[in-house]
């Protein structure tokens, strides 16, 4: 079974920001875009109560100079795999016993909310709620060896990909609930070589590969961050350099093997925390604030 439900109440939430990376910043000046005083590196702060994306967030060789489709929505939340299927057990969530079917708890309403306050004294900040429970038995549907995550995502050109050359790193504010127990907890960045196909990823997650010599075939190994180690119940600054994102190594390698030369190509930004096919039931609780290009 693939249990991901939204938990009721939430840690405290503390003001205090410390930094957790050690990268300066680089802040692009303002003056080149001409786009009045709109804030240009800005994807996502929540503070209109919303999910949704800067839609003037700058982007390189467009016309006009900025993001034109931002994903419907603005930063979602997702489940995998779904649907969530019950399995023999009955299970009790909340007061409620779900004996037998399919529950489909991957719309924002079940476990990503905007809430306030925010981070660095801000309005509002996006949390994430959820359970990941699967006993990785032959037993249950689709049985076991699965990793099981939940994440959101930030998809500036929906369908398509963004070209963030002009920038150097990707910054937020980020806090970690001390109830959350997820064992994999990451920052990532997919572009097309590491994202499974259709278009626009081209990584050929098939069996067998449509195309046996082709150099992309285990997918989603994207670039990011292990946050696993962050500081708990406060907000913490990540700056994070292009460069200093990288693959995990289980999938295929991207050609070449560093994000700078795949700028043009990211897809989306995702934090997706996950149970790394371990049985047993884990609570995710994380916010998320403030994500800005610099």
């Amino acid at each position: 079974m693939k249990l991901n439900f939204k938990i009721i109440g939430a840690a405290p939430l503390v003001l205090a920001a410390v930094i957790w990376a050690g990268c300066d910043t680089k802040m692009a000046p303002l003056g080149i875009y001409p786009i009045g005083g709109n804030d240009v590196t800005l994807l996502a702060n929540f503070d209109a109560g919303t999910a949704a994306m800067n839609p003037f967030l700058y982007e390189v060789g467009k016309v006009p100079p900025h993001i034109t489709n931002p994903e419907p929505g603005g930063v979602q939340f997702r489940s995998f795999p779904v649907p969530v299927t019950v399995g023999l057990t009955p299970v009790t969530i909340n007061g409620v016993v779900y004996n037998s079917g399919a529950i489909m708890p991957t719309d924002d309403t079940c476990c990503a909310t905007v809430e306030a306050p925010g981070a660095n004294g801000s309005a509002y900040a996006l949390h994430v709620t959820s359970w990941i429970d699967d006993p990785e038995n032959p037993l249950y549907p689709p049985g076991p060896g699965n990793f099981d995550s939940v994440f959101i995502r930030a998809w500036p050109n929906f369908n398509g990909s963004y070209n963030a050359s002009f920038f150097t790193g990707i910054q937020f504010y980020l806090k970690v609930s001390s109830r959350d127990t997820a064992p994999v907890k990451l920052f990532q960045v997919p572009i097309d070589q590491t994202h499974g196909i259709p278009a626009p990823g081209i990584c050929q997650n098939t069996t067998p590969p449509i195309d046996p010599n082709w150099p992309w075939t285990h997918c989603w190994d994207h670039f990011g961050y292990d946050y696993s180690s962050v500081p708990r119940d406060r907000w913490i600054l990540i700056k994070k350099d292009f460069a200093d994102l990288h693959q995990q190594g289980y999938g295929s390698p991207a050609i070449p093997p560093s994000l700078t030369d795949h700028l043009d190509k990211i897809l989306y930004l995702m934090w997706v925390e996950g149970n790394a096919a371990q049985a047993g039931l884990f609570t995710v609780d994380f916010s998320v604030d403030d994500i800005r290009f610099y």
